[in-house]
């Protein structure tokens, strides 16, 4: 069973507006020259990500051999300084509307700033709507280890939810210095039965970090999405990645993710995830060729039976 912790799927309404127009002003001038201003708008940039009832990320899903998939849901508002237009109880909807439409398929965590004074309630409410976990993301302006964050970790824990804290390096328009995963082990020193998933596994500065953190908490997690961008640049460094934190924490505590968000923009042929759980599904017959093994019992913990145990979907081996 192959089962993507982290992917994305939204409709329209659902980023703040200052967040399509930071995307679209960061696109535009990723090459030189620049690409003029009518090239790509806010509008195109939201356009591009929408999948109002999930058909682009099932397809996707199908395509690429994953048999279900976590939807994370962002609340980016306090970090960013505006509102998504789309209220986040009718995001929630959305959300909780997905995983009823493919059951067994897609599953949920709920997305809320930790500063709101009705995170706990909220957290609660989408606890009752079938959420599995939280997704905390620490780039709009709060540590890991900020005290409303630990409080809703104790909240999680009391309700048998996982909580997923996004720690990939991100940078403008938000705080990608926030993301440090060091900060988790307060985390984990508060609320010691947790399940912790370290979400992007520090990339890219933190790798090292992030796979410590993980490696003396029995109930952490290393979620390896968007390390697969080393992928086309260097396979091999990837596999050295791979098996570093395997080395380092057991493959029993590893879970796979890609961090594929759908949408016209990413779904169909414009899909890198096929070739992400290749890689991955591959590790056993292609290690070798860079100096490191991987057995396929220790593929198939990280590539769903982990995740399978944390949803639980299947009794721990």
């Amino acid at each position: 069973m192959i089962i993507d912790a982290h992917v994305h799927a939204f409709d329209r309404g659902f980023f703040p507006p200052a967040f399509a127009r930071a995307t679209a002003l960061r696109w535009r001038h990723a090459v030189w020259p620049p690409r003029p201003a009518g090239a790509l708008t806010p509008e195109a940039v939201e356009a591009g990500y929408v999948d109002p009832d999930g058909r682009l990320l099932a397809g996707d899903l199908e395509a690429a051999g994953v048999d279900a998939a976590v939807l994370m849901m962002l609340d980016h508002g306090i970090g960013l300084g505006e509102e998504a237009p789309v209220a986040r109880d009718r995001i929630l909807e959305y959300y909780a509307g997905l995983a009823a439409r493919y059951p067994g398929r897609l599953y949920f965590f709920v997305g809320v700033d930790p500063r709101r004074p009705d995170a706990e309630s909220f957290l609660r409410r989408a606890a009752a709507r079938g959420a599995r976990g939280l997704k905390l993301y620490p780039p709009d302006g709060f540590p890991c280890d900020h005290p409303a964050a630990v409080a809703l970790c104790r909240v999680c824990a009391d309700l048998g939810l996982a909580v997923m804290f996004h720690t990939a390096f991100v940078g403008w328009p938000f705080e990608g210095d926030k993301a440090n995963p060091l900060a988790l082990t307060a985390v984990q020193k508060a609320v010691p039965d947790l399940v912790l998933l370290v979400g992007h596994a520090g990339y890219p500065l933190w790798g090292p970090e992030a796979a410590a953190v993980v490696a003396d908490h029995p109930g952490s997690y290393l979620e390896i999405s968007q390390w697969q961008d080393l992928l086309d640049q260097d396979p091999g460094a990837l596999v050295r990645v791979l098996a570093d934190f395997r080395d380092r924490v057991g493959a029993h505590r590893i879970v796979f993710g890609s961090d594929h968000c759908s949408g016209p923009r990413f779904s169909g042929a414009r899909s890198r995830l096929a070739a992400w759980v290749r890689f991955v599904r591959d590790l056993p017959e292609t290690a070798g060729r860079y100096g490191r093994r991987f057995t396929r019992e220790e593929v198939d913990l990280i590539l769903g039976g982990n995740m399978a145990r944390i949803l639980g979907l299947a009794a721990p081996a």
